[in-house]
C-alpha cells in the first residue's frame, strides 16, 4: 500500500503529493518536503536530500555514492540506479 507526502512550494502552500511505501511513510513525514525542479526535497540534519536519494541511501542502506539514480522505465515513482554512470 502507498501514502501521500504533501510537497510544498516556497510559499508552503501544497503544490503535489508524494507516493511513498507504508514502511517508509512515518519516517519521511517528519520532515518537511518541498517540490523543486521536478524532485521532492528536504534538509534533514544540515544537508539536502532529494526523497529517491535518501530512500535508497538511508532507508534502504544501498551505496550510492557516484551512481546516477534514474527513474525505470520513464516511471517518475519507479527509481533505480547504473553503476556504470557517474552522478
Amino acid at each position: 500500500m502507498v501514502k501521500k507526502i504533501p510537497l510544498r512550494n516556497k510559499n508552503r502552500e501544497i503544490v503535489d503529493h508524494a507516493l511513498v511505501d507504508d514502511h517508509h511513510y512515518d519516517h519521511l513525514i517528519q520532515f518537511k518536503w518541498y517540490m523543486t525542479h521536478g524532485y521532492a526535497k528536504s534538509n534533514i540534519e544540515n544537508k539536502n536530500w532529494s526523497m529517491h536519494r535518501y530512500i535508497k541511501g538511508i532507508l534502504l542502506k544501498e551505496d550510492i555514492n557516484n551512481k546516477k539514480i534514474d527513474h525505470f522505465d520513464c516511471n517518475e515513482g519507479d527509481f533505480s540506479y547504473d553503476d556504470e554512470l557517474d552522478t
